[in-house]
């Protein structure tokens, strides 16, 4: 139960990441909602990041992943925990499957756009 909390929380953040890196250019300064002060410790700024409101959305957030990610088959799975979680590159996954590496492409392109698709994300 402790693995699967956790590979669930390391895909989340996989998926964070990449909605951060992907939404980057389309921030603004001034619109940043955390920023340290001059007189604000590192302490502080995790607290106010740690709100009871907060965690309680990264818990519904995990659960909708969680949900998702119980619909995709068991291939599509595996191959998104090898490449998104556990970060293997696909020569060393097609090896590990026993499938070529182009196969291993194809499925993680399909797995992505069915977690996409249950996430109801475009």
């Amino acid at each position: 139960v402790e693995f699967r909390a956790w590979l669930f929380q390391a895909a989340l953040n996989k998926i964070r990441e990449k909605g951060r890196y992907h939404g980057a250019g389309k921030r603004a300064a001034d619109r940043e909602a955390f920023a340290l002060s001059a007189g604000s410790s590192l302490g502080e700024a995790i607290r106010d990041m740690t709100t009871p409101s907060r965690v309680a959305m990264a818990k519904e957030e995990l659960q909708r992943l969680e949900g998702a990610f119980a619909l995709l088959t068991e291939p599509q799975r595996e191959v998104l925990t090898l490449a998104r979680v556990a970060g293997l590159p696909h020569a060393v996954i097609a090896q590990r499957l026993g499938k070529s590496e182009v196969a291993v492409r194809q499925l993680l392109v399909r797995a992505m756009a069915a977690l996409g698709s249950a996430l109801g994300e475009s």
